[in-house]
């Protein structure tokens, strides 16, 4: 009997699944929306070291990617012409992945949005939003350039003065300011989905060597999501180039793909070409780490506005919060790697948790013991399942069991 019953809930949610599956690279027309916020320093960090997961982010179904470009880039090079062919270039690649499985719709819109006080540049398309707020390159160390007054994150931080955009716009007063601002941003582009936060990582033990601009964007994307429930990958930058490679061969395609519009627009703006021994190097290597936050303030976003509730996605579900198991879709999904799945226990007691094939066959025992009450953490392996395809994952504990489907592309 109690097969049987399974075989059914199984083949309903799949069934569900097939039904309500929306087409590729299309913004999710439901509330539902999961958003993947990639925050970075600068116009071609995301491409270069969390490329592959850009990637799926903008194809998977009910879905949406945020890229926050916090400098100009700037460096050394006098004017303009730098710096915004490295934003034309970031501008083409976030379009060309929105474009992978669908033909464009149209041209991208670009414009400013007045945020915190602030006049920042954006551009949309499809499922995708981009903001650039020109703040100066600070430098390997912090230091700053000549050019732009030696200003830099890292001395915002520290509290040694304000911090003036490229063009002479936008002052921020404060890293708090700074803060509120990029804060803003991620409120006005969740939905009532999941939020992801993907940016660098900011600790020299899993980050070492890395630029002082990367690991304040990582410092700021911290700060900004304080109190919200989200989950943050933080990744690993100029450190890649002596680790060995970890992509394979598709997911190397996906950064070297989105890498090279990046590269194009530099020379469609006059400039020398990126796509060299100094940055490909990064190529086919891609390594993060996952924090799960579960905040007091997680950002509910219902009818254009956006609310702070005591941390569950809808104030309507608190009471239920407390006294029902829950499991959370594992991240990523689909996954060719690695993925985690989180659940919540209401109290102690045992727990089971198993992973089926759609024919109701069990193919993994994940957990199978006592546990604690609260949140919990499974790492799932690719090499834990027999091929690709759909597959359900099962978890039963104090008499109740839930079910999430899970993606395995290789």
């Amino acid at each position: 009997m109690g097969k049987t019953l399974l075989r059914a809930a199984l083949l309903s949610i799949f069934v569900c699944f097939q039904a309500v599956r929306p087409g590729w690279a299309q913004e999710a027309k439901g509330p539902a929306t999961d958003v993947g916020f990639y925050i970075v320093a600068h116009q071609d960090d995301w491409q270069l070291f969390m490329g592959s997961h850009a990637y799926d982010d903008v194809q998977r179904p009910r879905g949406k990617a945020v890229f926050v470009c916090l400098t100009a880039g700037q460096a050394y090079e006098p004017g303009e012409n730098y710096w915004r062919a490295r934003e034309a270039g970031c501008r083409a690649s976030v379009q060309s992945l929105a474009d992978a499985k669908t033909p464009p719709t149209s041209t991208p819109v670009s414009s400013t949005v007045r945020i915190n006080g602030h006049t920042i540049a954006m551009m949309r398309y499809k499922n995708t939003s981009a903001y650039f707020l020109r703040l100066p390159d600070g430098n390997l160390q912090g230091q700053g350039f000549d050019r732009c007054n030696f200003q830099s994150l890292k001395k915002l931080r520290s509290g040694e003065g304000s911090i003036t955009d490229v063009e002479g716009i936008n002052t921020y007063t404060s890293w708090g300011d700074l803060s509120r601002t990029l804060r803003m941003i991620i409120q006005q582009e969740s939905s009532t989905g999941k939020v992801w936060i993907n940016t660098p990582d900011s600790e020299d033990k899993y980050n070492p060597r890395d630029h002082s601009d990367h690991q304040m964007a990582g410092r700021l994307a911290a700060s900004a999501t304080a109190n919200t429930e989200s989950c943050m990958l933080m990744y690993v930058g100029y450190d890649v180039a002596f680790r060995k490679t970890n992509l394979s061969p598709p997911q190397a395609a996906k950064q070297a793909s989105v890498f090279s519009i990046y590269c194009q627009g530099l020379t469609n703006g006059g400039q020398a070409t990126a796509w060299d021994p100094g940055h490909l190097r990064f190529m086919g290597r891609q390594y993060y780490r996952t924090r799960h936050s579960s905040g007091s303030a997680a950002v509910v976003r219902v009818n254009a506005i956006t609310q702070a509730n005591t941390g569950v996605e809808e104030a309507d579900d608190a009471p239920e919060a407390e006294t029902s198991l829950k499991l959370e879709p594992n991240y990523p999904n689909p996954f060719d790697q690695a993925s985690m799945i989180v659940y919540h226990l209401p109290q102690a007691g045992f727990v089971t948790m198993r992973i089926y094939d759609l024919r109701g066959n069990v193919i993994k025992v994940l957990v199978q013991k006592e546990e604690t009450a609260g949140r919990h953490e499974v790492w799932l392996e690719v090499d834990q399942f027999p091929a690709s395809g759909q597959y359900i994952c099962q978890i039963q504990a104090g008499g109740q069991h839930r079910e999430q489907r899970l993606q395995i592309s290789r």
